[in-house]
């Protein structure tokens, strides 16, 4: 049996949530800042689970993709074209090819025009 989550008092109060084990104790659970990925972290989590998806030739992986794809690049710049180009591939490996155009584009080093 899981945990129940509770709060207490006002809801307009900031508190930190209480777990409620099953044997009727409390526990406060510390609150914990939310850290904002960068590019490159978003590049590399969605470039590996592609990846382990198409090396474990899952079932459904395309949907898979097409899936955390649209979840994982909501708000990032120009994400709607990656969500794009994604929604409209075949295969698992265009999928995983349309990614590493987009982030390795936007993760290059700006070169200098002389």
């Amino acid at each position: 049996m899981t945990p129940a989550l509770a709060t207490e008092g006002d809801a307009s109060e900031a508190k930190a949530p209480r777990i409620s084990p099953p044997n009727g104790t409390t526990k406060v659970v510390p609150s914990r800042s939310y850290d904002e990925p960068t590019e490159a972290d978003r590049y590399q989590m969605i470039r590996t689970y592609f990846q382990m998806l198409l090396e474990e030739e899952m079932p459904g992986s395309e949907g898979k993709m097409k899936q955390f794809a649209s979840w994982f690049t909501h708000g990032v710049p120009g994400g709607a074209a990656l969500r794009k180009a994604i929604y409209e591939a075949k295969s698992g490996a265009e999928i995983l090819q349309n990614v590493e155009s987009f982030f390795e584009a936007k993760l290059a080093p700006a070169t200098a025009v002389q």
